[in-house]
């Protein structure tokens, strides 16, 4: 006798189905290609369910980054800047690595993209006493964990990159002994459009108050 499908199985092969799709589409960033195509897919999917859904365009100014690294050494390790952070323009800024945040100096910082919601990460950032912050990524797994950019609107303190876990060990040692360094960090401002894909399902009590539910595509 055949075994009929497990709903539990079902819905797993539904997911990887649907993330699968989704990571086929590229980067999602608000703006790009790839979010683009993502809104188109996640529309036709819902349409297949059986929900009205309908599209919300709007005009975005996107910040590119043109060039984002730490130059240690003669050599270039590559960086994403912390999008709530002033740019440095192409020359960047020179300055001894430290790790104590000396007066003038490049402070390097382990951080987790859980720091973002601390009070020390925010005080860390408004101090004056460093030219440039260099985030050495700490996540869960090796490479990038970036920190969400909470004030992208008001961008504040100094200059600031991430740059990835693999690169720890050679970035601290250069801290701790205090070696010469260059940041860059330089974007451009890029004109986009984008779009919300808005489901509305009605309820069985049509007299109840609606309830909203928001959540970004992007990740």
């Amino acid at each position: 006798m055949r075994r009929s499908p497990h709903p539990f199985d079902e819905a797993r092969a539904r997911a990887v189905t649907w993330l699968t799709a989704w990571d086929s589409q590229g980067v999602h960033r608000t703006g790009t290609a790839g979010d683009e195509a993502g809104a188109r897919w996640l529309a036709d999917e819902a349409a297949g369910l059986g929900v009205e859904v309908a599209s919300e365009m709007f005009v975005l100014d996107r910040l590119d980054p043109v060039d984002c690294y730490l130059e240690l050494d003669g050599e270039r390790i590559s960086g994403v800047p912390v999008f709530d952070a002033p740019a440095t323009g192409a020359n960047g800024l020179a300055g001894a690595l430290t790790l104590s945040g000396h007066e003038d100096g490049i402070l390097v910082a382990p951080l987790s993209p859980r720091s973002v919601y601390t009070g020390e990460y925010e005080k860390l950032r408004r101090s004056a006493a460093h030219r440039a912050l260099v985030i050495v990524c700490a996540g869960e797994r090796p490479g990038m964990g970036l920190l969400n950019a909470e004030r992208f609107r008001n961008p504040y303190g100094a200059p600031a990159i991430h740059v990835s876990s693999e690169a720890s060990e050679a970035v601290l040692s250069a801290a701790a002994g205090a070696k010469p360094a260059r940041v860059v960090s330089e974007s451009r401002c890029v004109p986009a459009s984008a779009r919300n894909v808005v489901v509305s399902i009605r309820g069985s009590r049509r007299s109840s108050a609606r309830v909203v539910v928001m959540t970004p595509r992007s990740s």
